[in-house]
């Protein structure tokens, strides 16, 4: 099992894995990257489904445009939980 620390930031509480660190921490987003920059876990809080966007259309703007995380973001189905 892997180690992971507690952190509690002005915004968040997550689990920090061992050797990975913290992009962003705001009120808005988390950001969590992997030593070798292969893996990253982002965490985006947006409320509100804009008409006509599908959930898919909504993420990939939010993060290719507003998050400018990537030009080339991909997003896969989404599938409701």
């Amino acid at each position: 099992m892997m180690n992971a620390q507690p952190v509690r930031g002005s915004h968040f509480s997550y689990l920090l894995p061992q050797g990975w660190r913290t992009g962003e921490e705001g009120p808005f987003a988390l950001a969590l990257f992997a030593p070798d920059m292969k893996a990253g876990i982002v965490v985006f809080g947006q409320s509100g489904l804009m008409y006509p966007l599908s959930p898919e259309q909504f993420a990939h703007q939010a993060m290719a445009g507003v998050m400018r995380l990537a030009p080339d973001v991909q997003i896969l189905s989404s599938q409701p939980c």
